[in-house]
């Protein structure tokens, strides 16, 4: 309707990123859930809130392994109790990987991971590297084990200081950060909206963008964008990106039928 878009263009409001160009924003929900472009922020929100978000099938994994993310887990009982084993310090291979999607398969699983360019880079407790993989990869084995896929890749402490131009954030985002964000979602969201939501603060804005097709997937994208300390400057730096891949829909279909199979058998 007329009226409607022109309220929307009124909402809108600029975003200017450390690294060009900037882009035009409009909010979707609270304090800071936007969309980007603003014309799309009613197509989100009716898009997110229609993904249900059931912490009952909802499964926690870290790619993390430091003393911090460890206590974020001990004081966050929902995320701990969802927890799968194999994470962290077990994941030394892609078969580690693998071993862990199958222990989420048919569920969806949060993935909280470091990222150092296109790769999700898991780092020991002395900070060397001790498994890389593509973050195309790691969506495509969830999609080959039946796995609906949150992953939240954060960026390292160097990225985010070379973006500021050595300013540094006001608002931080790292692995305890998302294990908080993940517990107040496993707490209260019901939507995925809800999730997004619970990872908002005020020093954040995490900004959805429209669907993308990653591996004949779907795969839906926001990013977490923290303010640079520089006063003189309203400039926002990418924190972190989440980004959610559903397993296919012809997992469904299968799971739909051997069901129909199973009642009809028992019926005859």
């Amino acid at each position: 309707m007329p009226g409607s878009e022109a309220s929307y263009r009124g909402l809108a409001e600029p975003l200017i990123t450390a690294i060009p160009p900037p882009s035009v924003i409009a909010k979707i929900k609270g304090c800071c859930l936007y969309g980007r472009p603003p014309h799309m922020t009613l197509a989100f929100s009716k898009e997110l809130s229609d993904k249900q978000f059931n912490k009952k099938r909802v499964k926690v994994a870290s790619l993390f392994i430091d003393s911090g993310t460890s206590e974020a887990f001990d004081n966050a009982p929902l995320a701990r109790a969802a927890r799968v084993k194999g994470d962290s310090e077990a994941l030394k291979t892609e078969a580690d990987l693998v071993n862990l999607l199958e222990a989420s398969k048919g569920l969806t699983l949060v993935l909280l991971a470091h990222v150092e360019g296109s790769d999700y880079v898991v780092l020991n407790s002395s900070k060397q590297e001790q498994l890389r993989m593509p973050i195309k990869t790691v969506r495509s084995l969830a999609r080959q084990n039946n796995v609906s896929l949150i992953d939240i890749g954060c960026e390292t402490t160097k990225a985010i200081t070379e973006e500021s131009f050595g300013f540094g954030v006001m608002t931080r985002y790292n692995s305890i950060e998302a294990v908080m964000s993940v517990e107040k979602a496993l707490s209260n969201a019901k939507t995925h909206q809800d999730f997004l939501v619970s990872m908002s603060s005020e020093g954040l804005k995490i900004v959805v963008d429209p669907t993308y097709f990653e591996n004949q997937l779907p795969t839906s994208r926001a990013t977490v964008y923290s303010k640079v300390k520089d006063v003189t400057q309203n400039l926002w730096v990418k924190v972190a990106q989440v980004s959610t891949t559903e397993m296919p829909a012809s997992w469904y279909v299968k799971t739909g039928r051997a069901m129909a199979d199973f009642w009809d058998s028992v019926w005859k």
